[in-house]
């Protein structure tokens, strides 16, 4: 357990140190990139030294939703201010439409006594498509660049397979909440540990890229 917390841990520090230490040269959409990252760590770190120790499951599902909302926010952001395109941008307001219906739901249906599994759904899925849009964008970009070198590429299959696992996780937690085994409990640990490894790796080289490119066209 502690090894996964140390790795996972490790991993997010990663993209904030390269974030933190090439901010300068960073394009706006990837300084907030770096700080959705430094919220993250903190707030991983405020759960292991604090939440351990606090029985109360309403504290403890009230603050995964809003982790889970001020990422998705983030998140949401950054592709708003990834993308001129307009289509894109009225996905994005959807996004927050699914965003406000959450967290009045969540407050008014059952007071966070429960894991909100339905409402982290339906968050969830607009920034698949999201995704997945912006991926179609970039495929289309008509310029000479390989798709494999432009940072979006590496942002948007992050957020995609990351909140793609989730979903499956919580569409389980929701219709299929009987005990398993530990054999499927560990292997479940396994999937989600190391999409979380290769997620927080993708938006760290993401932001190195990112960096470099800028420098590039600011020594051209």
């Amino acid at each position: 357990m502690w090894l996964f917390i140390v790795t996972y841990l490790i991993s997010i520090s990663i993209g904030v140190v390269i974030g933190l230490v090439k901010l300068k040269q960073l394009t706006t959409p990837y300084k907030l990139l770096t700080g959705l990252l430094v919220y993250t760590l903190v707030s991983e770190l405020t759960s292991e030294l604090i939440l351990k120790h606090i029985e109360n499951p309403v504290y403890k599902n009230f603050n995964y939703v809003l982790y889970t909302i001020i990422f998705i926010l983030l998140i949401s952001t950054f592709q708003y201010l990834s993308t001129q395109s307009k289509i894109f941008k009225k996905i994005i307001i959807i996004q927050g439409l699914a965003l406000l219906i959450s967290v009045i739901w969540i407050s008014y249906e059952n007071g966070f006594t429960q894991f909100p599994s339905t409402q982290l759904i339906l968050l969830s899925f607009p920034l698949i498509i999201l995704s997945l849009y912006r991926l179609g964008e970039l495929a289309q970009n008509g310029t000479d660049t390989p798709i494999t070198r432009i940072p979006d590429f590496y942002a948007s299959c992050a957020y995609l397979i990351f909140f793609f696992i989730s979903i499956t996780f919580w569409v389980k937690k929701k219709f299929f909440p009987g005990e398993d085994s530990i054999q499927i409990k560990l292997l479940i640990d396994l999937i989600f540990n190391l999409v979380c490894y290769i997620n927080y790796l993708l938006l760290a080289y993401a932001l190195l890229l990112n960096a470099n490119r800028q420098k590039n066209k600011t020594i051209g």
